[in-house]
């Protein structure tokens, strides 16, 4: 009988760690499963959110442009006239002007520039 079990128990014990890694392994793949799962449901919970905020966001980006505009109307009509501001500050933008078109006029250095066909 001793003979018997000592051949026995070698067998149950390797069936019993096969069963256990086998079990690991469903328990394994029911997790992955399972975040699968939650994950889809996430996206499709989003995709459903993601249309109704966009509306929202369109009608706030709306409502902000004809608060800006009813402003730059009545503003004017309420606020005093401002003295007009320093001489430099008018003459910035022409300065500015005039450098561009000086730029625009220049002749370039393009013997250096390398065209390479498309």
């Amino acid at each position: 009988m001793n003979k018997i079990s000592s051949l026995i128990s070698p067998s149950i014990q390797d069936f019993n760690n096969n069963t256990q890694h086998q079990m690991k392994r469903k328990i394994e793949d029911l997790v992955i499963n399972q975040n699968h799962l939650l994950a889809v449901q996430q996206q499709q919970q989003q995709s459903k959110m993601g249309k109704s905020s966009w509306h929202l966001n369109l009608m706030i980006k709306l409502f902000m442009l004809l608060v800006l505009t009813a402003s730059l109307l009545l503003l004017p009509l309420v606020l005093p006239p401002l003295p007009p501001p320093p001489l430099m500050f008018l003459l910035l933008p022409v300065g500015i002007l005039a450098v561009l078109m000086l730029l625009a006029v220049f002749p370039s250095d393009v013997a250096d520039i390398v065209v390479s066909p498309v």
